[in-house]
C-alpha cells in the first residue's frame, strides 16, 4: 500500500502533488555526505533563493555566478548553501536532472553537502523557509507511480525494502517482485485470450490461476513478515537459556532462582532468514502472589497473541499433575512441544515431558540443551 501519514493527508492528493518536497536521501546522524533529493513544480523557483553557484577557485567569498535552472540538466554544480539571512551554512554539489529523465516527470535535483547533524538540520531548516515540504512516507514512490514510471509492484518493493530485518527478506524481496509482474502479465493476458477465443470454461480457468496467484503472494507476505514466538513453561525450565542459546549471546538474565523472570521481555533475531520475534515470560507455577501473578498474566497474553507457542517442559524430572492439566487446557494457534535439558538424565514413564507432550499434542517433542546446543539446529527449522 502507498502509505502517507496514518489520518493525515495522502501522497496522492491534489495539494501535495503541487507541493515541491524535500525526501532525505541519506540517513540521519552523523556521516560524511547529507543528500536531499528535491521534487516539485517550483524546485529552480526555490534553489536560487538558497544556492549561490561557487567559482572553481572554491573560494566562499567568489562572485556569484548565474542562477541555477533546469536548463542544467545533467550538470552537477559546485556551490554554497545559503540561509534566508544569507550566511552561508555550507558548501554543496547541486545535481540538477531533466523532467524527462526523473521518475516523476517533473523537474528535481539533488543537493549534497557535509553530513554533519548540525549541518543538516541547518540546511532542512532552510529548505523549509524557502517553501519546500518534506515528504511524506513513501510520498516519492506515489508520484513516480502517478506519473506511470514505475509499477505499483515495484513501488511497494521500494516501501518495504527498509522494513527488512534479513537478508533472505530482502532478497526474497526482489525475486517476488519479478514474479508478481510476471504473473499479472500471464493472468491478464490468459484471460483476454480465452474470453476473446469464447472458451466456456474461461470463467473457471481464470479463478484458478488467481487462486495459484494468491497463494504465491500469501507465501511472500508469511516470509517477509515478523513471526511471534512465545514460550511457556514451569519455572526453572530454561526458558531464558534457550532463548540466549537462540539468539547467540546473553539477551535474557539467567540464574538459578526459581521465578527470575517476572515480565514479558522480547528478543529480535533472525533464524534461518526469517525475522522473529521470541517473548520470554515468566514461568508457570501453582499459587502465584502478587507480582508474579501479574507476570503470569502477562505470560497467557503474549501465548494468546503469537504466531507459535513453545511449550518448554524440562526433561530431567517427571511433569506434575498441575502442570498436566494447565497445559492440556490450553488453546494456542500453533505449539511445539519442546524438552529441555537434553545434557542431563532424563526422567522416564508416563510423567516423562516427553511422554506428557506426546500425549497432550499427538507429537514427540524436539530435545534441546542450551549448554551444549543439541537440538537447537532442529529447533530452528
Amino acid at each position: 500500500m502507498i502509505c502517507g501519514e496514518p489520518g493525515g493527508a495522502r501522497p496522492w492528493s491534489s495539494e501535495r502533488l503541487s507541493l515541491d518536497i524535500i525526501v532525505p536521501a541519506t540517513a540521519m546522524g552523523e556521516a560524511g555526505i547529507a543528500s536531499f533529493d528535491l521534487d516539485g513544480p517550483g524546485v529552480f523557483e526555490k534553489l536560487p533563493r538558497i544556492f549561490r553557484r561557487g567559482l572553481s577557485s572554491r573560494r566562499l567569498d567568489a562572485p556569484e555566478g548565474r542562477a541555477v535552472s533546469a536548463g542544467d540538466a545533467g550538470m552537477a554544480i559546485y556551490g554554497r548553501i545559503v540561509s534566508p539571512e544569507g550566511e552561508t551554512l555550507d558548501e554543496a554539489i547541486l545535481a540538477v536532472h531533466s523532467a524527462a529523465g526523473s521518475p516523476t516527470r517533473r523537474p528535481w535535483a539533488t543537493l549534497s553537502a557535509h553530513g554533519g547533524t548540525g549541518v543538516r538540520s541547518a540546511i532542512l531548516e532552510a529548505l523549509r523557509g524557502t517553501g519546500f515540504a518534506e515528504a511524506l512516507p513513501g510520498e516519492m514512490a506515489a508520484r513516480a507511480y502517478l506519473a506511470g514510471t514505475v509499477p505499483l509492484v515495484e513501488v511497494e518493493r521500494d516501501l518495504r525494502i527498509p522494513l527488512c530485518r534479513t537478508r533472505r527478506q530482502a532478497a526474497a524481496l526482489f525475486l517476488s517482485t519479478a514474479w508478481l509482474k510476471e504473473r499479472l502479465g500471464r493472468v491478464a493476458m490468459d484471460g483476454l485470450l480465452m474470453l476473446r477465443s469464447g472458451e466456456a470454461a474461461w470463467r473457471a480457468a481464470m479463478a484458478g490461476e488467481t487462486d495459484a496467484f494468491l497463494a504465491g503472494a500469501s507465501r511472500v507476505r508469511a516470509l517477509l513478515r515478523r513471526h511471534d514466538v512465545a514460550v511457556i513453561g514451569p519455572v526453572n525450565a530454561g526458558k531464558s537459556s534457550l532463548i540466549n542459546a537462540l539468539c547467540g549471546e546473553d539477551r535474557v538474565i539467567v540464574t538459578d532462582i526459581p521465578g527470575t523472570t517476572r515480565d514479558v521481555v522480547r528478543v529480535e533475531m533472525s533464524l534461518n532468514g526469517l525475522s522473529v520475534r521470541v517473548a520470554d515470560t515468566a514461568g508457570m507455577r501453582p499459587w502465584p502472589e502478587g507480582i508474579e501473578r501479574e507476570g503470569q498474566t502477562l505470560a497467557a497474553r503474549a501465548a494468546e497473541e503469537a504466531d507459535l507457542v513453545i511449550v518448554l517442559l524440562e526433561g530431567c524430572r517427571p511433569v506434575s499433575e498441575w502442570e498436566k492439566q494447565t497445559l492440556s487446557k490450553a488453546v494456542w494457534r500453533r505449539t511445539l512441544p519442546v524438552v529441555s535439558k537434553a545434557d542431563m538424565p532424563a526422567a522416564s514413564g508416563e510423567d516423562s515431558a516427553a511422554s506428557v507432550a506426546s500425549a497432550i499434542w499427538g507429537v514427540p517433542p524436539v530435545r534441546v540443551s542450551a549448554v551444549t546446543g543439541a537440538g537447537l539446529e532442529e529447533l530452528k527449522h
